[in-house]
Formats: structure tokens, sequence, C-alpha cells
């Protein structure tokens, strides 16, 4: 049987013939067929009807022999035995069993029995008990087994000593309480846990297998320690004085040595989220995805000194500085150094602060050459907040 027609199927014009249609049409339009007509041209060949060549008969009678020289060369299964021979059989194997039975307590007059000697014999007819040994199991190696030296420990967390592992282990502690700790992991673990996720970005995945633990353990730890860690290790960005400043300026900023800080901003991609008002609010054209913007300071020395909260990817720059209250740290005649994209001009101005910003092309051409070597020496200087964010 063929494939049943339904309204939709359509058939070619190549498999009828001219006397199908009805005569006068023009051949620009459309022609009609006629109620009688039967497609009788180009029909395709069905697998019975297809006429086999001489090779391909060889070759088919060649596969059918094959084929039955496998079948005929496999084992058959055997046929059970009949009650009367299963009869005998279990009688002589009693006749057997009762002979090693007399000979066994023969020679357990003249040796003693020993305890460790494995029976020998079917296991299904003995009554003995043989016992096995347990097996051990296999010991769980994890990261935090191959953590040895200072090194590695870097190298995994960014955590340059065992001391501040530790001392973040007591701070973070503290921050709990008494509470009775039930996890299936020790503080000290979950907190490399952490740190490796936000050293090396690996998937909770990758990290249940290097920890021993399961993939939504890992998610929970993560997320738990991260806002306790932000508690403890918030309290080491300092915001440095002038002298201090000054005695570790690099030569980048000498004719910008009151510099007192360095802005720039960094976006994290983030998942899009199923919200649509939070997806407005987190897209970034800079990007072109949902991102978690914030503003990050630096010295000229490269230290961290500011770090704001977290917005959405469509915050601007601008936005971001007012709102983290970083201006107002600074001091009269004090010099912020930033990208084109900080547009505080009168931020600046109003506290009396110096801004340092690459210049703007606006409808020139060209830069002139005194504005090219100042965007230069500004670019040179900034890129101390870049390598911050590598």
């Amino acid at each position: 049987m063929g494939k049943p027609a339904s309204n939709a199927m359509r058939v070619c014009g190549h498999h009828f013939l001219a006397s199908d249609y009805f005569p006068g049409a023009d051949q620009k339009k459309v022609k009609r067929l006629k109620l009688t007509a039967i497609p009788s041209q180009n029909l395709p060949v069905r697998q019975h009807d297809k006429v086999l060549s001489v090779e391909a008969k060889e070759k088919q009678e060649g596969r059918s022999r094959r084929r039955e020289k496998r079948a005929a060369a496999r084992p058959r299964p055997s046929s059970p035995p009949p009650p009367f021979e299963e009869a005998n059989l279990a009688n002589n194997d009693a006749q057997k069993d009762n002979g090693q039975n007399e000979d066994d307590a023969a020679q357990s007059n003249e040796e003693p029995k020993s305890k460790d000697v494995s029976c020998q014999r079917d296991p299904s007819k003995c009554d003995c008990k043989m016992t096995e040994k347990p097996k051990e199991p296999k010991p769980v190696v994890t990261v935090v087994d191959v953590l040895s030296d200072k090194e590695k420990l870097k190298n995994f967390t960014g955590l340059h000593s065992f001391e501040l592992l530790e001392a973040l282990v007591t701070c973070v502690s503290d921050l709990i309480g008494d509470k009775k700790d039930k996890k299936e992991m020790c503080l000290k673990h979950r907190i490399i846990l952490v740190f490796i996720k936000l050293k090396l970005n690996l998937s909770f995945t990758s990290l249940s297998i290097l920890m021993g633990v399961c993939r939504q353990t890992c998610s929970n730890y993560f997320k738990e320690l991260v806002p306790l860690l932000r508690i403890v290790l918030e309290t080491m960005i300092s915001w440095p004085d002038h002298e201090v400043i000054r005695s570790n300026m690099p030569i980048a900023f000498k004719n910008y040595r009151n510099t007192r800080i360095v802005l720039d901003c960094a976006e994290t991609p983030i998942e899009k989220s199923k919200c649509l008002k939070c997806r407005i609010l987190t897209w970034s054209n800079y990007k072109g995805r949902q991102t978690a913007k914030f503003d990050v300071g630096v010295a000229p020395s490269g230290l961290i000194t500011h770090i704001s909260q977290t917005y959405g990817g469509r915050a601007s720059d601008k936005l971001i500085v007012n709102d983290s209250g970083i201006l107002d740290k600074l001091i009269y005649q004090d010099a912020v150094m930033a990208d084109k994209g900080f547009k505080i001009e009168q931020e600046c101005l109003m506290r009396n602060l110096i801004l340092h910003r690459p210049p703007f092309v606006y409808q020139k051409k060209q830069m002139i050459r005194a504005e090219a070597l100042r965007c230069a020496e500004i670019a040179r200087a900034r890129v101390h907040v870049e390598r911050v964010f590598m």
C-alpha cells in the first residue's frame, strides 16, 4: 500500500501526458487536468518490481549462503536429560558424597583441621561456612589533599598563604556563631571551594568531582559563604592617605601627580532572567547581553581602594559614580582619572576636583598634536586599573 493521499498533496506535471490536459489552454497560464487523468509517466519503481542485474543477483546469493553457514556453525542449546537420567545422576552424586565424607572423617583423625582451609568441593553441596574478608573502601582523594604548599594554594584559590586561610576560617566562624555545624564538609574546605570557584570559574559539576560531594551541595555552599566572605573581606579595602599615594607614585603619573584615584567600570556576564523588567535593567549595549556592572577605583600604585555595589548593565558610569559617593571622599584639588564614558565634569567642578580624561574629537576630523600626546599619556597611566581586571 502506498502513502495515503491528503488534500495538501500535489503531483508534478512531468507525470502526466499532454492529452491529460484540457485542449486550447495557454502555455503561460495554469493548465487544468481532466477529471479522468491518471499519472502514468516517470513513475517510481517499487522495490519488488526492480530487475536485478547478474552481479547483484550473485552478491545476494552469496550473502544468503554465508548467512546459512554462520547459522549452521552456531552451537545449539543442549536439550535437558530425561527424568530417569536425572535420577541416576542424583544417586551417583549421593554415593560419591558419602564416600568423600568417609574419607574426610578418616583424615580428620590423623590431621587437625585448619581454620583457613577453603572448601574444595562444590559450594552448593557443601555445609561449611566460607568466610570472606570485607573489602575496604578506597580512600577518596580530593583537591584539598593536593594543596600541600603555598604555590599550589595560590594557583587554585588565589590566597598567598595558609595563615590567611586560617584567619578567614576564624572570622567566618565568628560570624556564624555557636551554631552546630552539621555540614558534610568542614568550614575550611567550604571556603577553599568558594575561592576555587572565584579564581578558576569552574562549573559546579567540576567542583563536585574535585571536592567529592554532589553538585547541588557545592552550589549551596557557594551561595551561603559568599555573603559572609564579603563582610569579612570588605574591611581589607582601605583608603590610603596622600603621603602613602605620593610615596608609591609610578613614573607614568609624573605629569599627573595630584591623581588620587583611577576609576573604571567592569561588567560581568550573568544569566538571562525570566522577568522582563530585570532583562531590561541588566541589558548592556556595550557587551550585547545581560551583565552586572560595578565601579572599581584604584590608587596610582594599583592598590584597590574602592568597589561599588552591583548594578544592572543598563546603568551608566555617571550614575554608578554619583550613587556610590566616591567623589565625596576626595578633598580640595584632588584629581580623578577616568575614561571618556565618565561624564562627571559638573560633579567634579562642584567639589573643586580635577578630572583627567582623554580629550574628545567631537566634530573635528582628528586631534591636534597636543591632544594626541595627552591622550597617550593618560592611556599609559590608566592601564593600572585595567591590570586589576585581568
